[in-house]
């Protein structure tokens, strides 16, 4: 069954490249809709009956701090292994969160830079590119794979969707403007 899906998905998408709206893609996407809100609803259901503001966004805090602290621990253990030099570490998320942007809390299906804009830490392995070093321009999240493949001097795959902007981080130069696509179903 999935490989008839991916197969049907990608007829799909590559009508929408031509400028064509699929009836039956968007016949799907409205089926799906509601499931993608039922799973929305489960996920947002701790929040039933907060009455105090302070308590979720202490949890977001306490969350974002426990992550913190783990990514720590693996940065502690590969450098404890003398593994770190070689390591190529990649964080990222696959949205933000708004606090009350916009009006709207606790959401993260708003298109809006809030929501967008995600965090994205590369290390590569050491000498490849310059530390610490912050890239302008729009990192897609379907740039990242090509990126670390090009980054690990491997081959990158052909007929990715995403392209490597392995060029401009160890370049330590702004991604060029492109276009990018964000939807919210």
């Amino acid at each position: 069954v999935l490989p008839e899906f991916t197969a049907w998905l990608a007829s799909e998408v590559s009508a929408l490249d031509e400028g064509i709206i699929p009836a039956e893609l968007i016949a799907w996407l409205k089926a799906l809709l509601p499931k993608l809100r039922e799973i929305e609803s489960d996920i947002l259901a701790w929040l039933d009956g907060i009455v105090d503001y302070r308590y979720p966004v202490s949890q977001y805090k306490g969350c974002v701090s426990h992550l913190d602290d783990q990514v720590g621990k693996i940065v502690a253990a590969l450098k404890e292994r003398g593994l770190y030099e070689s390591a190529t570490i990649l964080f990222t998320s696959p949205h933000g969160e708004l606090f009350g942007e916009h009006g709207v809390y606790f959401d993260h299906h708003l298109l809006a830079e809030q929501v967008l804009r995600v965090p994205l830490i590369l290390k590569p392995v050491a000498g490849r590119a310059q530390a610490g070093t912050t890239i302008d321009g729009i990192m897609d999240l379907i740039d990242i794979f090509p990126t670390v493949v090009q980054s690990l001097e491997l081959p990158v795959p052909p007929r990715l969707d995403g392209v490597s902007r392995w060029p401009e981080v160890a370049s330590s130069q702004a991604i060029p403007p492109h276009d990018s696509f964000a939807a919210d179903l």
